[in-house]
Parts: structure tokens; C-alpha cells; sequence
């Protein structure tokens, strides 16, 4: 979680800022329950800037994601720094340091990152100091991009603790009291990096909510509509039955079955491919997706199948099991 212990109130006041911060750290230092903790943002609220290489390695200056954390935000989010280090922890001073991530290795085309010197036109020049492994700060329908990471003292941005499990509710209470202490005239607020993450596939959740639910009401009133067909189907044919009775129940369940099973054949057939394009141009959105396989859609069919067999068999054997004089007298 992210609480804001440095406000706006003091973003004229640095000395004020960061004695406050070094009070509400070494405060936090003493919490037994929290496992780790930084300052900066959350790893996943990026934005674009131009970087460049000196010397350069690359035609212009080109835009990638850039974010800026604190030194702990490995630790903090289970992250891999696979080459080099993380940030220097000094908080006072604004560290020259930077961390990309792989893909941004291979787009800058670098095999030994760590010593490179990195440029941007509104802060200078970084040294590349160590390479986190790739992970996702945006949406799944986004391939990972270049990640350019900087240290750099927003400490306004809020302090990220990791809490440990079952802790919750009593570490909360004992951050709401150090935050007034810091903030006596102010609201305790705090951010969770799981409803951020949420948020971010919120709409996602709700579609699958909402196709999840339709596909049960369809299949109800599909199941309803098979069941009605079979018994005005069976009704049609009430003297054909009757005459047919002499073949036996067996030959009159095929009958009356395969009227029904033919149309959801049909149905399943023409049905089948359209699902298909739908998918494959939903999954075309994500940049990481599975693959549509064949029996996906056999299977389905399968089911669909032994749910109609199942719906009109009940009416199809109590109609072949009627007395053939009474059908034969029908009108």
C-alpha cells in the first residue's frame, strides 16, 4: 500500500520535508510488521520521455516508458535485478543512477548495460547502474515495452510498505496514528497496488461476468426451447407413431431424436465459424494470447449434443410409449 506521509503542504519546506520523512522511516523501521518499504510511485503508473544513448546508438532520441522508484522497489514488488545493482538509498541527494529493463537492453542494443550512459534532455545524463528482468506495467493487450527507471527523491508521491500477511488491519491502525502525527490537519488516505492492478482489468472482469451469466441463461433457454420442439414435433406426428409403434420404441426414439439432433447439428455448424472469427478478433487485442485450437469447438459441440440427447429424450420416450389406439384416434 501507498500512503502519503509528505503532502503538498510541504513542497516549499524541503528541510521540513525531509525531516519528516527520516522521522516516518525510522517509525516504519521499527514496524514489525511490515516486511519492506520505499517512497515513489507504484511500478506501474509510467509514462513516455526521451531517452538516449551517449554515445548515441540510435538515429534521435527516441520516447520509451520511463518511471521513477525508489531503491527498494525490487524488494518490494518480488522484481529480479538480473545484472548489475539497484539505486544508491542515499534519499538527500538526486542519484545519477538508472535501471532499465531486458527489453530495453536489446532495443538500445546493449550486451553490457551496466557503466552506459544514458540522456535525457530535461534532467541529463544517468548511468546505467543494473537491468531488471521484464515484467507488465501496463494492460495485457500491450507487449512489454523499453522501461527506463530513475531514483529520484518524490518523496510527496507517498511511502509503499509491503505488510505482512494477516497484519492488515492492526499495521493500518498503527500508520493512521504515525500519519497524524506528521499531519495533524490532514485526511488519512492510502492506495492499494492490488486495486490499482484491479482497475486496470476491471472491464475485462466485467465482460467475463457478463458472458459467463449469458452463456448459462442461453443455455437454459435453449434447453427450454428443445424440450418445446420435441413436444410439438411429437404432437405433428401423433399418428405416424401410432402406425410406427409396431417397429418398436427404439426405431421411434431415433425418429423423433434425430428431427431434434439434425437442427442443432445445423446450428452447431453454423454457428461455429462465426464464434471462431469473434474470438480470433478479440484475442487479436491481447499482445499475449493462447492459440484457437479445433477441439476447443468439438468439444463445445460435444457438450451442446449430450445436452440436446438429454433435453428431448424424456419427451421423445414418453411419446413413443403411448398407447398407438389412442394416437390412431387422434384428430
Amino acid at each position: 500500500m501507498k500512503i502519503k506521509f509528505i503532502g503538498e503542504i510541504y513542497k516549499d519546506q524541503k528541510e521540513v520535508q525531509y525531516n519528516n520523512l527520516q522521522y516516518v522511516l525510522a517509525e516504519i523501521e521499527k514496524n514489525a510488521n511490515i516486511i519492506a518499504h520505499d517512497y515513489g510511485s507504484f511500478p506501474t503508473e509510467t509514462s513516455f520521455f526521451s531517452w538516449n544513448l551517449k554515445p548515441d546508438s540510435l538515429p534521435e532520441a527516441e520516447d520509451v516508458q520511463f518511471i521513477g522508484l525508489g531503491s527498494r522497489f525490487a524488494e518490494i514488488f518480488d522484481l529480479e535485478i538480473i545484472t548489475g545493482q539497484s539505486f544508491d538509498q542515499d534519499i538527500k541527494t538526486r542519484s545519477r543512477e538508472a535501471i532499465i529493463n531486458q527489453t530495453a537492453a536489446e532495443y538500445y542494443r546493449l550486451y553490457n548495460p551496466v557503466g552506459t550512459t544514458i540522456e535525457n534532455s530535461s534532467w541529463g545524463e544517468f548511468t546505467i547502474v543494473g537491468v531488471v528482468e521484464d515484467y507488465h506495467y501496463q494492460h495485457l493487450t500491450h507487449s512489454i515495452k523499453p522501461l527506463v527507471i530513475t531514483r529520484m527523491p518524490h518523496i510527496e508521491k507517498g511511502i509503499i510498505v509491503k505488510i505482512a500477511s494477516g497484519k492488515l488491519q492492526e499495521t493500518m491502525a498503527e500508520l493512521e496514528k504515525l500519519f497524524k502525527k506528521v499531519n495533524p490537519n490532514e485526511v488519512f488516505t492510502y492506495e492499494f497496488f492490488d486495486d490499482k492492478v484491479a482497475a486496470t482489468y476491471h472491464r475485462d472482469l466485467l465482460i467475463s461476468k457478463i458472458l459467463k451469466w449469458s452463456t448459462l441463461f442461453i443455455f437454459i433457454l435453449s434447453g427450454v426451447g428443445l424440450f418445446s420442439l420435441s413436444i410439438v414435433y411429437g404432437l405433428q406426428k401423433t399418428k405416424e407413431i401410432g402406425i410406427r409403434k409396431i417397429l418398436g420404441t427404439a426405431n421411434l426414439l431415433i425418429l423423433l431424436g434425430s428431427k431434434m439432433t439434425s437442427r442443432v447439428v445445423l446450428a452447431f455448424v453454423i454457428a461455429s465459424p462465426l464464434a471462431w472469427w469473434i474470438m480470433q478478433q478479440w484475442l487479436e487485442t491481447f499482445a499475449y494470447r493462447i492459440k484457437l485450437e479445433w477441439w476447443y469447438f468439438a468439444l463445445s459441440g460435444l457438450v451442446i449434443l449430450i445436452l440436446a440427447l438429454f433435453v428431448i429424450s424424456y419427451n421423445s420416450l414418453k411419446t413413443a410409449r403411448a398407447n398407438p389406439v389412442d394416437s390412431l384416434r387422434s384428430d
